[in-house]
């Protein structure tokens, strides 16, 4: 299996075509640069989500950026890819106690990926701690954040698309 893709068979099973495809799409948009990715397959979450944190924290620092760096996950598949079981079980079993914990534990992980993609050198469940502890304190003002653009996201679809050129 490749870039969450899955094999000739299981696509099979599914009812897909045997090769899988994935679609990179960049354009500029209202003096923004759009990035589409995606694909027919298992998905491929974990190491694009690394990939876009290199991509993302290139961009802040004002370094170069190339569309390359979003597809640098792949090169740490298995650190992306354990990352990602792991923060998705956790956030599972704490979402069973309630929606809340879940909701929160959600947002305590939230850097995990931002620290994977600056210290190659750190474990997974390291990374998780890392990003539990920077969060300490701060989960409400990313909670208030998400619902900020959560809010401007509906404005946007009652506007028929329009506001989107501003989200």
């Amino acid at each position: 299996v490749d870039h969450g893709i899955e094999s000739a068979e299981k696509r099979r099973e599914r009812g897909k075509p045997d090769e899988g495809n994935i679609h990179l799409s960049a354009f500029h948009e209202s003096g923004k640069l759009v990035i589409e990715i995606r694909d027919d397959g298992g998905g491929i979450d974990g190491p694009m989500l690394l990939g876009l944190s290199v991509f993302f924290l290139a961009l802040a620092r004002k370094e170069e950026t190339k569309i390359s760096q979003l597809f640098s996950g792949f090169n740490e598949f298995v650190r992306a890819l354990v990352t990602y079981l792991l923060m998705g079980l956790f956030v599972f079993l704490w979402t069973l106690l309630l929606i809340v914990p879940g909701i929160i534990a959600a947002f305590g992980y939230a850097q995990a990926f931002f620290i994977l993609a600056e210290d190659k050198n750190i474990k997974p469940m390291d990374a998780l701690r890392k990003s539990k502890a920077m969060m300490m304190g701060h989960k409400m003002e990313l909670f208030k954040l998400s619902l900020n653009f959560f809010g401007r996201f509906l404005l946007s679809i009652l506007t028929m698309g329009i506001g989107f050129i501003w989200l």
